[in-house]
């Protein structure tokens, strides 16, 4: 609750929208920070075009600059930084990192007198309502999968013919269990990591573990949890 109330004063103290999350970040992070990497015109160039990252060798620069600072700033503190075209994502477990980067930004934002237009922009922060210990936990705020099930098989690779075995076994179930039945694994099995069916019920979640022993990965359990954000 502590870190909530921290997390929505800097959420308003630098206008940042506050958004929910259903999962931590890469299984391991609490907090995403979405910076934007706008485009920008540099005076000198005004009449000509409008110039973006991409244009232009100091803008190269400029941008290379902020985002391998902030990804050695990561580093530093197991954190972690990803970069798509114009947007920085920076994901971490601990809000004074974030108020870190914020400043850094708004540092930035303030020495830039020869740009007109903002070259970063604070956008939101995502957050996770559980803790670290959580990470098989997903939060809905309004409805598990299919309006019922409340655990996720994630299983291990398996032959066509070992999946096929399974989902004969769990027709038996046909109300209280949710097959992945894409073609490719009637096709080809399956790989590690993907999603083998939901189940409705805790006493049906032992049996179906039972049965799959070792090809079961993990189990993602779905909870409500509904938040103001």
């Amino acid at each position: 609750m502590e870190q909530l109330q921290k997390l929505e004063t800097l959420s308003n103290q630098h206008s940042l929208a506050l958004k929910h999350n259903d999962r931590l970040f890469y299984g391991k992070y609490l907090y995403r920070l979405e910076v934007l990497m706008y485009q920008y015109r540099v005076p000198e160039l005004m009449k000509v075009r409008t110039v973006d990252w991409w244009g232009y060798k100091v803008d190269t620069e400029i941008k290379k600059s902020f985002s391998g600072t902030i990804r050695r700033f990561a580093k530093r503190h197991d954190d972690r930084v990803r970069v798509e075209r114009t947007t920085l994502n920076y994901y971490t477990s601990d809000l004074d990192n974030i108020d870190q980067v914020i400043k850094y930004v708004n540092r930035l934002n303030s020495k830039e007198p020869d740009i007109t237009d903002t070259i970063l922009e604070l956008v939101s922060v995502r957050y996770f309502p559980g803790t670290m210990l959580d990470r098989n936990i997903h939060y809905r705020k309004k409805r598990l999968p299919y309006n019922k099930f409340k655990f996720q098989i994630v299983g291990e690779r398996m032959s066509f013919e070992e999946f096929t075995d399974w989902s004969r076994w769990a027709k038996q179930y046909p109300d209280d269990i949710q097959i992945n039945n894409s073609d490719l694994i009637r096709r080809w099995g399956t790989w590690c990591g993907e999603n083998l069916g939901y189940v409705t019920n805790e006493k049906l979640l032992q049996l179906v573990q039972f049965k799959l022993g070792s090809k079961v990965n993990k189990i993602i359990e779905y909870q409500i949890r509904k938040t103001n954000k």
